[in-house]
């Protein structure tokens, strides 16, 4: 919908003045002025309203100007715009000229600073914005020490508030605040010794407390390092707004189309050094461990893709489906080995979830993986269920196949998507089963197919 349609739908609606009707009274009061409490369109309004204030001071080479929502600010000589409260201005200068201002505005009621608080960040000199940032991270800490107590009782809603909103706080402080990573140390001192423990109820070592602060794609809590990336994340956002910056100091047009590619190029850029910051983490935190630990943390990243949290509904379809196997086939074994490691060439172990000696060939082991597939997730929406099952089926065979056949054995891939979507050929096993449950039990095909599908 364009400015002009919205235009015309609000001056609809407030061509008249809207009625309030009160509880136990026959008349009605009427609405005269702004906008009707809580309408969606109220900021609209205000848009298309300031934009001919906007626009009458857009010459850049007399006022310099920058908007954010309903806070504005302009410098330059103006004779209109919003009448300014001197008590609550704050006048920000360098340290030479100090006393000058001071001198200049002390009968106006300015108040003269070296910093300041500015649009969620602050200007100023290197001590005003550590200054800042130290009393922020002072709240902070104090909202992670509530958080870890009460973690001992709401254990999820204190870790949701922390990677769902605490941490998003300073993740915006990092991004309009440079070289400010020293000042973070206190949280991070906090999060490791106060937080972390109080989700597993206990201490942790070193390398747990280094590992769960990675993404939950790299078998950690998402519970994020406030130290690992500031700088990083100061450079994308500079990047990411150079568009924006050059328009508002008038060294070039504003350009919609330019401003989207500078910032998915400085996010690209962005997750790559972070993916690869914390690949090498990763890998030096992994040698802390012993090599069955070791071997855990890199299966549940490899077969999870978003993290060891979904290997539950994983292992629930392995378990499910060894359970109905055991009920025909005697040799149900868990998690056999495919492939040893090989030590010499640093080669890794494979490890099949099902083994099942007699299914397709007697006293021929048939090997089963299972993958579990989100079909909805963002990344496949573009594609078919049925082609998303495909390709992790042909996965798992491309890794498997070779492997198992090397030692005589039948390969096959259970794929199925988190709503119970099956891959044809996992169907088929399931046929196969219910089938071979029936021959034993001396049931009828539909009975026994129906207790599989259940």
């Amino acid at each position: 919908m364009g400015v002009m349609a919205y235009s015309r739908f609000l001056f609809n609606t407030y061509r008249g003045y809207a009625k309030l009707i009160v509880r136990g009274c026959d008349e009605f009061l009427y609405s005269r002025e702004g906008v009707t409490q809580g309408d969606p369109m109220s900021m609209l309004m205000y848009s298309i309203a300031v934009m001919p204030l906007i626009e009458s001071i857009g010459c850049k080479e007399k006022y310099l100007q920058c908007w954010y929502a309903d806070d504005s600010a302009c410098a330059g000589k103006l004779s209109y715009g919003y009448f300014a409260e001197p008590t609550k201005s704050f006048l920000v200068v360098t340290k030479q000229y100090e006393e000058e201002a001071k001198e200049l505005f002390k009968d106006h009621g300015v108040i003269v600073v070296l910093g300041h608080r500015f649009l969620g960040g602050v200007i100023g000199d290197k001590d005003s914005q550590k200054s800042y940032i130290h009393g922020k991270v002072d709240g902070w800490v104090k909202c992670v020490q509530h958080l870890s107590h009460a973690a001992t009782k709401t254990l999820q809603a204190a870790f949701a508030s922390m990677t769902k909103s605490l941490q998003c706080e300073w993740g915006f402080i990092q991004r309009v605040v440079p070289d400010c990573s020293d000042e973070f140390i206190v949280l991070q001192d906090t999060i490791k010794k106060c937080f972390l423990p109080a989700l597993f109820d206990g201490s942790l070592s070193d390398a747990e407390l280094q590992l769960f602060v990675l993404p939950t794609r790299l078998a950690g809590l998402g519970v994020l390092d406030p130290t690992s990336m500031p700088t990083e994340i100061f450079k994308t956002s500079k990047q990411g707004t150079v568009v924006i910056a050059n328009a508002l100091t008038g060294k070039d047009t504003f350009c919609h189309v330019s401003h989207l590619d500078a910032l998915n190029e400085a996010r690209q850029m962005h997750r790559k050094v972070q993916e690869d910051l914390h690949q090498s983490s990763l890998e030096s935190i992994l040698a802390k461990f012993t090599h069955e630990r070791q071997r855990s943390i890199r299966r549940a990243i490899k077969d999870c893709k978003t993290g060891v949290l979904v290997i539950e509904r994983h292992n629930e379809v392995r378990d499910c489906l060894g359970d109905m196997a055991a009920q025909v086939w005697s040799q149900v074994v868990r998690e056999p080995i495919v492939k040893e490691a090989d030590s010499k060439a640093d080669g890794p172990g494979l490890r099949a979830d099902l083994g099942i000696r007699g299914v397709w060939t007697p006293q021929v082991e048939a090997l089963c993986d299972i993958k579990v597939i989100d079909t909805d997730a963002p990344s496949h929406l573009h594609r078919t269920p049925e082609s998303i099952l495909d390709t992790g089926a042909l996965e798992k065979k491309k890794l498997y196949k070779k492997a198992v056949e090397d030692r005589r054995g039948t390969f096959t891939p259970f794929v199925t998507s988190v709503d119970g979507l099956l891959h044809r050929e996992a169907e088929h096993f399931l046929k196969h089963i219910a089938t071979s449950i029936a021959a034993k039990w001396e049931k009828s095909y539909a009975e026994t197919c129906a207790f599989v599908r259940a």
